[in-house]
Order: structure tokens, then sequence, then C-alpha cells
């Protein structure tokens, strides 16, 4: 289980970006178009399992889980590695160890460390709590590739709305010649 502790400062483009990229004007409703941004941009992130602008989470591993990744890298011969919800894992600010009840055992940073983007278990445990910082920093720093997907993503959200009213308009007006 992910969850946001602390979500993005900002969006990965500004509104003025989105405007241009649209050709909106000016006078646009830009709190409506700040909720397209940043639906646009969740959407492009669970696609690439990335976070753009750096957020912080906590992330839950069961006892299931664990095993699991104890069995594969036994079968591997290769360290035990935990896959991060998102890809993009800078640092781990805390570790907490939880019993067979999911109650808080321990915390520690030692029961695992941050290797090529993965979590790698030190020492065994029921379950874990990993919160971790991702993302590539600030909004400045997002590659433009990732810019460019986010704005076509805000350009699909946009037609397909526009869609949607454009058929809605139709079939009333069909509706009422029949």
């Amino acid at each position: 289980m992910l969850i946001v502790l602390a979500g993005p400062s900002e969006d990965p483009i500004s509104l003025i970006e989105a405007r241009n990229y649209l050709r909106i004007a000016q006078d646009c409703d830009d709190n409506s178009l700040s909720l397209l941004i940043k639906a646009a941009t969740e959407r492009v992130e669970q696609k690439l399992h990335k976070a753009l602008v750096t957020r912080k989470l906590r992330q839950s591993y069961s006892s299931v889980e664990i095993t699991r990744a104890l069995e594969f890298a036994k079968r591997q011969k290769g360290k035990v590695e935990l896959i991060p919800a998102l890809n993009d894992v800078i640092s781990i600010s805390a570790v907490s160890s939880l019993n067979v009840n999911g109650n808080m055992a321990s915390t520690s940073l030692s029961l695992i460390s941050l290797s090529d983007g993965k979590f790698i278990l030190n020492n065994y445990s029921q379950g874990l709590e990993i919160e971790y910082f991702a993302g590539f920093g600030a909004a400045a720093n997002v590659p433009n590739s990732f810019k460019i997907l986010v704005l076509e993503e805000l350009g699909r959200i946009i037609q397909n709305r526009d869609n949607e009213k454009y058929q809605t308009e139709i079939s009333s007006v069909l509706g009422a010649r029949l």
C-alpha cells in the first residue's frame, strides 16, 4: 500500500506552459486548468511509475510480499529486493518493522538499504513500512520529455471532455427530433 505523506509543492508544468500548449487565452479559469494539470500529471506518473516532482511517500510491505521476495532471492542467489511503487527513490527517511499483528515492532534504517532504486532487505521482518522521497526534485528538474507527456495527456483530457460535451449536445438535439 502506498500513501502520499507530503505531496509535491508544485506541478511539473506551469499554467503558462499549459495555456501555451493548448492555445488557451489568458482569461481561462485557472482553478479548472490547475485541476486538469494535476489529473494529467497523476495519469502520467501512474503509467511511468515515477514521481515527477519530489514528494514524501510511505509504502507498506506485508509478510507475504517479504516472503516472496526472500524466495525469489534464494532462487536467483541474489539480494532480497523490494520494489518501490515509484521507481525514482531519492532517499529513505524512516523504516518501521511490523510484527505478526501489524503493530510496529521496531524502527531502524538498518533494516533496508537503497540500491539501484530498489529497497534491499538487510534483516528479515514480518512486515515493513518505509518512508521515502521520490521524484526529480523541483519542476525545473523534470526532464522535458516527461513535461511533454503531461501536456499531451492534458490535451487528451480536454479533448475527451469536449467530445463528451459535443456528444451530449448531439444526443439532446437528435432526441428532440424523434
